[in-house]
């Protein structure tokens, strides 16, 4: 419904919806289509009555100047990148008003754009046009680029037969933006076997504001310590070991000693030859796929062994004149028997040679202590009676004490009654005189002239007074 304008004038359509709109009006000839917010302007020349300009439509002096906005192009901006300043510039005080294509993309308020997305929009520098300028836009096409991000699985491990522990993964190139997060699960390859095993994406993934890069782990499956309890044996010192046993703990699954390769081996250091004592028993060898040997070792416990004594009978009818004789006996051991007298002053013993010093009766005992692989011996004892050469002698007052016995250098006599200047003689085995001395109370009576041996010691006064000792002499 309008009238012709004889002048050229510029007319503004304000529509808060339309992307598009064909006009067919009389002496219009439409050239630009602009967008800025909310409103839809449209430029064009009239020839009209400036007092026929139909309602809705502004009309202003062709001579108004033209505005000049400058936008640059901006560059491609990146997800994540902080919100920027748009810069457009024009030949006039008027203000840029800024508005987004896509508002999911990119935000703009004020002249602040605020990335929100991914993808493409167009902003657009807008100015009001006023008395002296016509109004003006200009638009630029602005890409957000997807975020590049690179996860590393985190390599992981365990036990064979154990459960798997949680994967996970870290970023080893960019991040997440804000509450961002990443969805889905990675997961690793197939198999319960001991080896390395490749941790997989799978299903992890990213929105559409993220380019992901993955980057794969190693799984590792490690042996499993199978325990091998090594049984305490006990044996006797010089026999034989006996089996050496153990049994097996630690299987995973439904695996037993038949998922071996090849089974340990229980040793020991020790043989039928080796001390009495303790010795370890441990676990060699042994092969399998997924387990590892761990010997708990066992004792070897090998004791003390009885032994015997056997002691040779002893001669008869000895008299308190008979030379030294030598006692005999063995010990199942082999171990050296010793001996001991119940009175050494009867029978006097040096190892295994035997003396006669008086007549009587004297226990001989044969013993073997033991050692490191025997326990003592019983001991075993005999008895032996030595018959008095004097059997004349009626009662202990006709016995002399003789001392020190057996004796090396001298002896001397015990009490004697009063007797001195009675004779002592000394009387060998074979009963020839070796030597003879003149009694004196306490007197120290050589003998080293004298040969090693058994001597008879007669003291007599002039008044027939008799009293006999025996004396060793030794070197």
């Amino acid at each position: 419904n309008s009238k012709p304008i004889e002048h050229i004038a510029a007319l503004n359509l304000i529509d808060a919806s339309a992307k598009s709109l064909d006009i067919d009006i009389s002496g219009l000839y439409v050239n630009k289509l602009l967008f800025a917010e909310d409103d839809l302007w449209i430029g064009g020349f009239y020839r009209a009555s400036a007092s026929d300009v139909p309602v809705g439509l502004r009309s202003t002096s062709s001579s108004r100047e033209t505005q000049i906005i400058q936008f640059d192009a901006i560059a491609t901006k990146t997800y994540a990148d902080p919100s920027y300043t748009l810069l457009a510039s024009s030949n006039t005080v008027h203000a840029n008003i800024y508005s987004s294509s896509d508002s999911d993309v990119l935000e703009v308020n004020g002249d602040q754009a605020v990335i929100r997305n991914a993808g493409v929009a167009i902003i657009t520098a807008f100015q009001e046009g006023d008395a002296d300028f016509q109004s003006a836009s200009t638009s630029q096409e602005v890409a957000v680029s997807m975020l590049n991000i690179e996860v590393t699985a985190i390599d992981a491990n365990k036990t064979y037969g154990n459960n798997d522990p949680i994967l996970s993964y870290e970023f080893s190139i960019g991040g997440l933006v804000g509450d961002d997060q990443l969805t889905g699960a990675i997961i690793r390859e197939d198999g319960e076997q001991v080896g390395v095993y490749e941790i997989q994406q799978n299903t992890l993934s990213s929105t559409d504001n993220y380019e992901l890069a993955f980057v794969p782990g190693a799984f590792t499956i490690q042996e499993r310590e199978l325990f091998v309890n090594v049984d305490d044996q006990e044996r006797i010192y010089g026999v034989e070991n006996p089996e050496l046993t153990y049994s097996l703990g630690g299987f995973a699954f439904n695996d037993d000693e038949n998922s071996l390769t090849t089974l340990p081996e229980a040793t020991t250091e020790a043989d039928a030859s080796s001390d009495a004592g303790e010795y370890p028993i441990q676990a060699i060898g042994g092969e399998a796929d997924n387990y590892s040997f761990v010997s708990n070792d066992g004792t070897l416990t090998i004791l003390k062994a009885d032994q015997q004594i056997t002691f040779d009978d002893l001669p008869s009818g000895l008299t308190e004149s008979d030379d030294d004789f030598t006692l005999s006996a063995s010990a199942s051991s082999g171990l050296e028997v010793s001996f001991t007298s119940s009175d050494e002053s009867i029978i006097l013993i040096e190892g295994s040679l035997a003396t006669i010093l008086n007549g009587g009766e004297v226990e001989l005992t044969a013993s073997q202590p033991g050692n490191q692989n025997f326990n003592e011996a019983v001991s075993i004892t005999q008895v032996l009676s030595i018959e008095e050469v004097l059997g004349l002698l009626e009662d202990q007052n006709s016995r002399v004490e003789v001392y020190p016995n057996p004796a090396i250098d001298y002896f001397q006599l015990g009490e004697t009654e009063d007797l001195d200047g009675a004779l002592i003689n000394l009387i060998d085995a074979k009963g020839k005189l070796q030597a003879s001395y003149k009694l004196e109370s306490g007197k120290k009576y050589p003998i080293k002239s004298l040969t090693p041996g058994i001597y008879l010691v007669i003291v007599q006064s002039d008044e027939s007074n008799l009293l006999v000792g025996r004396l060793v002499v030794s070197n």
